[in-house]
């Protein structure tokens, strides 16, 4: 199931709001709708490099790709703190009860 998530952090960098979005696909269409629906025009957007994530522009956010890939390991990066702990908390918290949940593929999206 592709999905968008997404945390909203402080000026101060902790963590305000968390958001998960399931999206049809990781196409610039779907990302786009879901920016327009769920982005101020003042954001300014933390990807994981993904080419989809460029749409978050069609609702005025600023787009900052941090490339992820097997030199760079996401875990190792610190713009992606907050995303991968809540994305591990979710893990740990469905992980005893649901076992078939598939965290393979994900996208990595901040919001300021």
């Amino acid at each position: 199931v592709p999905f968008i998530a997404a945390v909203q952090i402080s000026p101060e960098g902790h963590p305000v709001y968390a958001i998960f979005s399931r999206v049809k696909t990781f196409g610039k269409a779907d990302v786009a709708q879901w920016a327009l629906k769920h982005l101020a025009a003042a954001s300014i957007v933390v990807s994981d490099g993904l080419n989809c994530f460029t749409a978050v522009q069609a609702a005025g956010a600023k787009h900052e790709p941090s490339v992820v890939g097997t030199a760079r390991k996401s875990s190792a990066m610190p713009c992606f703190r907050w995303i991968n702990t809540v994305l591990s908390n979710l893990k740990t918290a469905t992980g005893g009860t649901y076992h078939a949940f598939n965290f393979d593929k994900y996208g990595f999206l901040y919001l300021a």
